[in-house]
Parts: C-alpha cells; sequence; structure tokens
C-alpha cells in the first residue's frame, strides 16, 4: 500500500514534468527548469562584488582623491615618509619640528594621514617653523605637577641638577647641621632647611665648625633654600658701659656669666637692667666677640641674687644648634625638595642615595613634561611668563595664550616654579604662534639658511 510520501514525491515529480515540457518543450530533460538562466546570474552578480570591493580596496590603499587636508587647521603627514606639512597659500611647506606644526596650524589641529599621490601635483615651499623648538610635546594629561627636587652634583660644583619627578627620598635627620659654602666663599649652617648666613671666622670657630670641610653649594641652589637669621654675635644695647653689680661686685654691659654643671649649663649676659639668659649657641657667638671680656663662673646662688632682665629675646633668637652633630657628605647627595604651595613653594632638604649620570640638567621621564608658570613673589607688577619643559629637561618660553592653545595646553593649570628650577634648565627659542589669520593661512618665519617660497 502506497504511503502518504510516495504520494508527495508522485506529485512533485509530474509537476517538474508539467513546468519543463512548457518551458523547453521537453518533459523528461532530469534539471530543473531556468536552471542555467539561475546560476548565470548568480555567478555575474559574485564577480560584480569581486569587482567593487577590489576597486574599494585600492581606494583604502591608494586614496588618490582625498581632499579632506586641504582644510584649514590641518597638520598634513605623508604616509610613506612622515614627512610633516603645512598647506599655505596652496604650497605645501615642510615644518621644521612638531612644535612648528601645531603652532602654525593652530589651536584644535587635526593631524591627517596623505599618501603620496594624494599630494602629487600640489606645489612645495621652503620649511617654516621655529629651528631648534621641540619635536615631541607632551600630552595634556603627561603633564606634571608634583614636587621637584634639585639635587647638587658633586661632579660640577658650579651646578645643580632638576628632577621634576622625584622619587620620596630620606630626609635630612633634623638634629644634624651641614655647612655650606656659596660661590663668593660665604658660609652657611643648613638646619632644618633653612640656611644661616656665618658672619665671619669668629663665629664659624665659635659654633665648631672651624675645621670642618664645606660643601660647596652653587647659587642657583643656595637661593632655593629659605634663609634665617645670620649666625653673629647679637647686639646688646649699653654694651661696655657700667651695669648692675653682679654677685656684689660692679659690671659692665655685655658681660657673659654661666652656671652649673657642663652638661646642665645655664649662660647669660648683663644688659642695662639685669641678667638675661641666652642659648648655648648665642653665648658662643657672643664670647667669640672681639674685644668683650672672657665669661665669669658663678654659682648658683650668686645668679639668682642677681638683678634679672624682662628681655629673653637671646633664647630663639637663632636656632641652638652650636653642640649638634655635623653631616657627613658621604650618605647622600643633598635635594631640596619642593611643592607649590598657592604663590610660595614649601621647602624641605632630602637625601638622595644614588647618583644620576646622564649629566642632564634636568630629568624628566619620556613622553612627559611640566608647563610651568615663573613664581613670583607676592606684589610682583609684571606677569609671570610661562613656559613648555620637555622630556629632553629643556625650558621653552611660551610668548602669549595663544600659542599654549596652539600646542594643547589652553585649557591645563601652569605649574608655578621658582626662578631658581627655571635657571637651572637650558633654554630653547621662543614659541609663538604663526601671525595672520586663519592659522591656516599664516605666513611662518622660514629656519635660518633657507630662502621662502
Amino acid at each position: 500500500m502506497q504511503s502518504r510520501r510516495d504520494h508527495v514525491h508522485a506529485y512533485r515529480f509530474s509537476t517538474h514534468r508539467l513546468s519543463s515540457a512548457l518551458a523547453t518543450g521537453e518533459p523528461g530533460t532530469g534539471e530543473a527548469p531556468l536552471r542555467r538562466a539561475d546560476l548565470g546570474a548568480a555567478a555575474g552578480l559574485a564577480a560584480g562584488l569581486l569587482l567593487v570591493g577590489g576597486f574599494a580596496l585600492y581606494g583604502l590603499i591608494s586614496p588618490g582623491g582625498n581632499t579632506a587636508w586641504r582644510k584649514p587647521g590641518t597638520i598634513i603627514v605623508e604616509k610613506e615618509t612622515g614627512n610633516r606639512y603645512l598647506l599655505i597659500g596652496g604650497v605645501l611647506r615642510p615644518t621644521a619640528n612638531l612644535a612648528s606644526a601645531h603652532l602654525g596650524a593652530g589651536p584644535g589641529a587635526k593631524v591627517r594621514l596623505v599618501s603620496r599621490n594624494s599630494l602629487d601635483g600640489v606645489p612645495h615651499g621652503a620649511p617654516v617653523g621655529t629651528p631648534d623648538a621641540p619635536d615631541t610635546l607632551p600630552q595634556p594629561s603627561a603633564l606634571l605637577t608634583g614636587p621637584w627636587n634639585l639635587c647638587l652634583t658633586p661632579a660640577a660644583e658650579d651646578t645643580v641638577q632638576a628632577d621634576l619627578a622625584p622619587r620620596p627620598g630620606s630626609p635630612l635627620d633634623d638634629g644634624h647641621r651641614v655647612l655650606l659654602t656659596g660661590p663668593d666663599g660665604t658660609p652657611y649652617v643648613l638646619w632644618n632647611s633653612v640656611k644661616y648666613p656665618v658672619a665671619g671666622r669668629a663665629a664659624l670657630v665659635a659654633l665648631g665648625l672651624g675645621n670642618q670641610s664645606p660643601v660647596k653649594a652653587p647659587a642657583g641652589w643656595l637661593a632655593a633654600l629659605p634663609t634665617g637669621t645670620p649666625l653673629a654675635a647679637a647686639e646688646i644695647p649699653g654694651n661696655g658701659r657700667p651695669g648692675p653689680p653682679v654677685a656684689g661686685r660692679p659690671a659692665e654691659v655685655g658681660r657673659l656669666y654661666r652656671t652649673g654643671p657642663a652638661d646642665g649649663r645655664q649662660h647669660f649676659v648683663l644688659r642695662p637692667d639685669g641678667l638675661a639668659p641666652v642659648s648655648r649657641t648665642e653665648f658662643a657667638l657672643l664670647q667669640a666677640d672681639p674685644g668683650r671680656p672672657e665669661a665669669t663662673d658663678l654659682g648658683t646662688a650668686e645668679i639668682a641674687a642677681a638683678p634679672s632682665s624682662a628681655d629673653t629675646g637671646l633664647l630663639d633668637r637663632i636656632p641652638d644648634l652650636a653642640a649638634a652633630p655635623v653631616w657627613q657628605g658621604d650618605r647622600g647627595r643633598l635635594c631640596v625638595r619642593q611643592r607649590a604651595t598657592g604663590s610660595s613653594t614649601a621647602t624641605t632638604v632630602v637625601l638622595r642615595d644614588t647618583a644620576d649620570t646622564s649629566g642632564r640638567a634636568a630629568l624628566v621621564p619620556p613622553g612627559h613634561g611640566v608647563y610651568a608658570t615663573e613664581l613670583q613673589p607676592p606684589g610682583g607688577d609684571r606677569r609671570p611668563r610661562r613656559y613648555l619643559i620637555t622630556d629632553q629637561g629643556r625650558k621653552y618660553p611660551l610668548a602669549d595664550d595663544t600659542a599654549a592653545g596652539a600646542l594643547g595646553y589652553g585649557r591645563a593649570t601652569a605649574q608655578p616654579v621658582p626662578p631658581a628650577v627655571l635657571d637651572a634648565l637650558p633654554t630653547g627659542p621662543v614659541l609663538a604662534a604663526a601671525a595672520g589669520s586663519p592659522a591656516s593661512t599664516a605666513v611662518l618665519s622660514a629656519p635660518a639658511g633657507t630662502g621662502g617660497q
């Protein structure tokens, strides 16, 4: 008995024969009607798609008709060579460096890769831009805003090295003092990140530093340190005139007295109104003052019975550092670490245990930089100059806001940097945007030795 499937197959066979007879006149060809036509259409469509795809691929590889690079504010980079151009007055002008390209194109410049074929036929002119301007520019997100170090360089005593991204250093012990000397021979005592000028050889000996070898420091490094009160004998009003008697004996103003054991000795100077306490360091400086009598030792009861002065200013006029240990220079390099805090800087002295041997004036991580502004004292009467410091350790003055915007730093906040740091860096040419408007038609000055076109 025939199944339903057999009936379906029989029906399809009959309909195929009828269709074939109608289309070809032969009911038993064994092929579906219009099969060859369908195959031909499919093959033609495939060939057409391949042809269109090939032309599209060729257009991507060699876009000879690309004209987007002609828009104003475009930096043109030739694909095959990497050469940079600006289109100025219909002429392709090579740029001396990347900074010149941005300064010529203006703020918001677009960089476009263009094939040589697209540039074929466009006249080429002489190079334009600022010679020796930077050829790499840090992104705004890569600008450094942290602290910096100014480190002494033992190999070159007249220079310092600026580290604009320093690693944490160990602080100089507060209990140690450092004997420094400047280029002019002036001695200083470094104490708690403050330098104190020493007034003469007598004061140096009085502080126990007469036989110490000083650490030589250049003027720029010393200028980065705050300056304290000079270490010199205090002026005593009425010095040498008769004063109140002490221990039952006449005494002149300015005479020195001490009492107590060596490890707890107290020091005094006679003022017109009586004995005034002084620090150990102040006493040593007064004792070294030429022409002053030797100090007198008295008992505690005699000091207590003498008239007492109301003036205690000589206890803290200068730091009491005479008995502090002296720092030895073999423990590392001295660095001034600073951070901008508004219109001033916070300064500490740290030690760096490793020495950089690159010989560069400034250390900046690759790809980073600093958008800096000169830190002026309060009440400055001029606008501080701004600089771009690149990863080559060089600073470039910026002419104005337009130049900063053209380089991509129009919205960046300039980092205040003191002159001592800026003076430690070599200076490049001033970066100025091209004159004229719009920027794409501005005429840039050609580098020295080239002719314009």
